[in-house]
């Protein structure tokens, strides 16, 4: 088995960085039950999702109502630079509308602030894992009933996955965040190398 630790270390690669928080995403948590809030990020994310894959962008992380990307920029020509950038500000813009079309279908108060920048980070796995926490119920292991007492048993206890992560470390990606924190509601604030 390989050493985890014998990784190579992280590469330097030119990135599109876009930090987005859903604003009063506290507020409302509150007023709704656990399980509704839940399914309320999970379907606004699933469809931030979406509008990378079709673009050809990376999710980086979420983290409660924060949801990070980035666009690789693949070779150093203004070019691909450009074309990072165009497509990083084109899933700006379905993000906002995802979030006014969920305001209208819902009928939930949720905006967001959105920065973006550009630069080089260090991209790559750092340490040696990530756990992940999954229901059996979520992989298709069903209850079964016990042979001796009848009785269902339930398997919802979680599995853990460990998994190696990879993070992208960088001035872009702070910048970006810097940026979605001043940027006014629904706004998007962008740095001046995008």
């Amino acid at each position: 088995m390989e050493n985890p630790k014998a990784r190579p270390s992280p590469e330097q690669k030119e990135v599109v960085a876009l930090h987005l928080d859903l604003c009063n995403f506290t507020g409302i948590s509150q007023q709704l039950e656990p399980m509704e809030r839940t399914r309320s990020i999970h379907e606004i994310f699933c469809e931030f999702d979406e509008h990378l894959m079709l673009h050809g962008l990376f999710k980086v992380d979420t983290i409660g109502g924060a949801y990070v990307a980035v666009g690789f920029v693949h070779s150093a020509s203004t070019e691909d630079s450009f074309n990072t950038c165009q497509a990083m500000m084109h899933v700006t813009r379905l993000m906002l509308t995802t979030l006014v079309q969920y305001r209208r279908r819902r009928g939930i108060e949720l905006s967001c602030r959105i920065g973006i920048s550009r630069g080089t980070v260090y991209a790559g796995v750092l340490g040696v894992l990530q756990v992940s926490c999954i229901p059996r119920t979520a992989l298709g292991m069903p209850n079964r009933r016990c042979p001796l007492s009848r009785h269902v048993l339930e398997l919802n206890v979680p599995i853990v996955l460990a998994q190696p992560r990879y993070q992208l470390l960088g001035k872009p990606m702070r910048v970006a965040e810097e940026l979605e924190s001043n940027s006014i509601v629904d706004g998007v604030h962008v740095s001046e190398e995008v």
